[in-house]
């Protein structure tokens, strides 16, 4: 390492301990449990959206426009 790497190295790791520690002013979120209803309803609607996904490509499959034999 070059002479001015190590001592910017140095000061750098005498000013960091120097420095006090922040105060942590921003609170974390909760990890708690999701409410049971919510949890519930998200699944419902998932399920939705994947059978009207799985009703659209049967009407693509089986769309006369697209299928049709020139």
């Amino acid at each position: 390492m070059k002479p001015q790497t190590m001592a910017l190295l140095t000061s750098v790791l005498a000013l960091n301990a120097l420095a006090k520690p922040a105060e942590r002013e921003v609170e974390l979120p909760d990890r708690g449990r999701e409410d049971p209803k919510v949890k519930r309803m998200k699944k419902m609607e998932a399920k939705s959206r994947k059978i009207n996904r799985k009703i659209a490509g049967k009407k693509r499959k089986f769309s006369g426009k697209r299928n049709k034999k020139k």
